[in-house]
């Protein structure tokens, strides 16, 4: 082998006579690569193929009856049962989707944040106002004229113009998605937990849906001392804002009080009145 290699270059008189000391640079004959044969003879490994999310969450899953769903929903309708039994895990994501899919009504404040006021006084500023409400007119019949120029339709054939092409979208039939392509999470979401349920409550029946059921069989395992669904309650009271002391000024801010004549920008409301935008200046760098 050693002479394989060195047999490619003639050897002077002193590397004949001087010993091989192995260093850097220098590694010992016997381990080297012989001439045209590379040191990883594999090549470069591979890059992994990349995981698509999407993909694992269309997979299908098979029910008892034999019935084939997908990951996504089997996963949905583990939640909904965890939290239906009132495991706290299992809540808590519900009620992370019920906010996401925004299934959750904001209630109306008892206190308003704008109280209106009826302002039968005529402006301070009648003339200041009415030369505003000129130039504003003239302003947005310019910025209209302006518009129609940019938008003009194409003249008729013969006149210079260009016919323009009208597509007929009916002709063409749209191409119809499956569930699986067209859904995600928080879409599959609203449909089951939309879906009804009938239950009895003080001796009648009546139809409700799959969410409140939930909070429903969450309330009475809580009224009978149920320490996990009483703790799911607390965490939904929470989320519901019951935990904000709505009388503290620091946490709800006070009404603001507006006149009830409506105007449509700013400017009019501050040329209404004769007012102005003050800057305050800025800080000066320390």
């Amino acid at each position: 082998m050693d002479d394989e290699i060195d047999s490619h270059r003639p050897q002077t008189l002193d590397e004949l006579q001087a010993p091989y000391e192995v260093g850097y640079k220098q590694p010992p004959k016997h381990s080297r690569f012989p001439k045209g044969r590379s040191g990883n003879p594999k090549g470069r490994p591979k890059r992994p193929e990349g995981i698509l999310i999407r993909d694992i969450f269309d997979s299908s899953q098979m029910l008892k009856d034999g019935r084939k769903i997908s990951t996504r929903e089997a996963y949905l309708r583990q939640i909904l049962r965890g939290a239906i039994e009132g495991k706290a895990t299992a809540f808590r994501i519900f009620l992370k989707l019920m906010q996401a899919a925004g299934l959750f009504r904001n209630e109306t404040s008892k206190h308003p944040h704008i109280i209106y006021y009826d302002d039968h006084t005529p402006s301070d500023f009648p003339e200041s106002y009415a030369a505003w409400k000129r130039e504003n007119a003239l302003k947005r019949a310019t910025q209209a004229g302006k518009t129609e120029a940019v938008h003009e339709p194409a003249g008729e054939p013969g006149s210079g113009g260009a016919k323009p092409k009208i597509r007929n979208n009916a002709s063409k039939p749209r191409r119809k998605t499956s569930i699986a392509e067209d859904d995600n999470m928080i879409a599959l979401f609203k449909r089951l937990v939309a879906e009804r349920r009938t239950i009895n409550q003080n001796g009648s029946s009546r139809s409700v849906t799959l969410a409140e059921l939930i909070i429903l069989k969450n309330c009475n395992a809580a009224l009978q001392n149920d320490a996990a669904a009483f703790s799911n309650i607390l965490r939904l009271a929470e989320q519901g804002g019951e935990f904000l002391d709505r009388e503290d000024p620091a946490k709800v801010p006070k009404p603001l009080i507006m006149p009830r004549k409506r105007f449509e920008t700013t400017e009019e409301l501050l040329a209404f009145y004769g007012a102005s935008i003050v800057e305050l200046p800025k800080k000066p760098a320390l």
